[in-house]
């Protein structure tokens, strides 16, 4: 594996270190305006968080104005899952609506500079309709399935978050609590129907969801992404990063 520098920093400081690496694939390729990155791992850690930080990093010191856009909005919306059976299996590739997303990235590359994106809500467990996003001079694109075989290739630089999974799961099982917290007095949620068990039932709801769903999706579906990143960055029980390396060069990325 080519390595970058393995690192032991705060979590912001991660965000520095992602956020410079992109610049200097970016120079390097001269890819010119606007300059797609993908960002792939696991349910609950931390992709939306990492993003967010990187686009400030690039924002304020970089002056790259960077848009977020989480392909969780591109979830096809619960009532189409149901019909199709895989209500129970969100997440998994065959669940998400590709040839929207990719016709997403097809519209930035275009050049549009305002763009309807479907977001999703946790609160409700559901898809939102579009809202216009501003396409910045980069893009970040981060999800589950922003990996996958069907659209790594769609971007010009790919990122997979990288923890262990028993860590993960912990995560996991904490964003549950905090939905089903949240919930109490919110009857539109989606995690109210738990809001009636004990602690200890809740967080064996959170296990069940992991050892059914999300951990298998992870093991069969979403690791194996790993293998297509450009940069892999692995952060520890803390939210520390640990090393970022390549691991790989994809053809013609360099």
């Amino acid at each position: 594996m080519s390595g970058v520098d393995s690192l032991a920093v705060s979590e912001r400081d991660g965000a520095v270190v992602v956020a410079d690496e992109i610049c200097r694939w970016r120079a390097r390729r001269e890819v010119p305006n606007p300059f797609v990155v993908g960002l792939g791992g696991s349910v609950a850690v931390g992709k939306s968080t990492l993003a967010a930080a990187v686009a400030d990093r690039l924002a304020s010191a970089m002056t790259s104005e960077a848009t977020v856009v989480g392909t969780d909005g591109f979830l096809f919306p619960n009532a189409e899952l149901m019909a199709r059976d895989l209500l129970d299996r969100k997440g998994e590739p065959d669940t998400y609506d590709d040839v929207a997303l990719l016709a997403f990235v097809a519209d930035v590359r275009r050049g549009r500079t305002v763009i309807p994106v479907p977001t999703y809500s946790h609160r409700t467990f559901d898809v939102n309709p579009p809202v216009p996003v501003t396409v910045g001079e980069l893009v970040i694109v981060e999800g589950v399935n922003a990996l996958q075989p069907a659209l790594v290739d769609a971007y010009d630089f790919a990122i997979y978050l990288d923890a262990d999974e028993t860590v993960i799961e912990t995560w996991f099982a904490e964003r549950f609590l905090g939905l089903v917290a949240a919930a109490e007095n919110d009857d539109a949620s989606f995690y109210r129907r738990f809001v009636s068990q004990s602690p200890k039932e809740r967080r064996t709801t959170a296990a069940w969801v992991w050892s059914t769903i999300n951990g298998p999706n992870l093991r069969r579906f979403v690791y194996p992404t790993k293998s297509a990143a450009d940069l892999v960055v692995h952060v520890d029980g803390d939210h520390q990063v640990t090393g970022v390396a390549r691991p790989r060069v994809r053809p013609g990325r360099w």
